[in-house]
């Protein structure tokens, strides 16, 4: 009880309309893609292949089946340069998500230099193998 006390004093601020238009545009573009792909070649694709399907019946739906998958591999794409545009905008101080769209802040923002402390994880586990390693061995 004492928890719903506290986040009730401290107020909950409802995130803005494009970061949750952008999480969630993506996530359904990313389930509808591999949901459609993978029904497609775990259900539809071996149905097909029956001796019992007429050949137009089969190419119609193969064709309608690459129309949709080619639709939802859109609409994944744009709803990723969307989701990446919001990422530029959150770490930009007070930069609108309308400037974050623009291409040259989303190539700033993936050729920025990592801050410090902020490497990746595979440089980290380097640098610190090589440290180890280029101390001398004990006799």
């Amino acid at each position: 009880m004492n928890l719903i006390h506290l986040a009730a004093s401290t107020g909950y601020t409802t995130p803005s309309l494009w970061r949750v238009l952008t999480k969630s545009g993506y996530f359904v573009g990313l389930c509808g893609t591999i949901g459609a792909t993978v029904t497609y070649a775990a259900s539809v694709r071996p149905a097909l292949k029956r001796a019992d399907v007429p050949p137009e019946d089969a190419g119609a739906t193969r064709r309608r089946t690459a129309g949709y998958l080619a639709w939802a591999g859109v609409v994944l794409l744009v709803a990723g340069y969307f989701q990446l545009a919001a990422r530029v905008a959150r770490a930009g101080k007070g930069m609108p998500f309308g400037d974050a769209l623009a291409p040259g802040a989303i190539a700033d923002f993936l050729t920025a230099p990592a801050g410090k402390g902020r490497g990746s994880p595979r440089a980290r586990s380097t640098s610190s193998r090589t440290s180890r390693c280029s101390s001398p061995r004990p006799s």
